[in-house]
């Protein structure tokens, strides 16, 4: 399958991406993203300067990368009001134009 993009996200639990996901990128073979581009991209609580552990995206970043792919743009986050949502305002508007910016690297 020919892919031109990957882009991972996941909520931010106890500093790092779901366990589900890790069992996902862990299955990747080695190099199995090589010359692929990548992205990563978590939601975390309002609250970020309140940081224990770390953040999903940070990890899933490093995941990629080390199974090969070529990380395009930094990690993002996207806040949200809770652990279940919503997102804050004017993440949305910010999560669209990180899109923009991704589809424009592909080009």
């Amino acid at each position: 399958m020919a892919v031109d993009l990957l882009i991972v996200g996941s909520p931010t639990q106890q500093g790092r991406e779901l366990a589900s996901l890790k069992i996902l990128l862990d299955a990747v073979p080695e190099n199995g993203l090589k010359d692929k581009k990548v992205a990563a991209f978590d939601t975390r609580h309002k609250w970020r300067w309140l940081r224990i552990w770390g953040f999903a995206a940070t990890s899933l970043a490093e995941s990629l990368k080390t199974k090969g792919g070529d990380l395009i743009v930094p990690p993002e986050a996207f806040l949200v009001e809770s652990t279940k949502g919503p997102l804050l305002q004017g993440e949305i508007e910010r999560a669209a134009a990180w899109a923009r910016d991704l589809a424009g690297k592909i080009t």
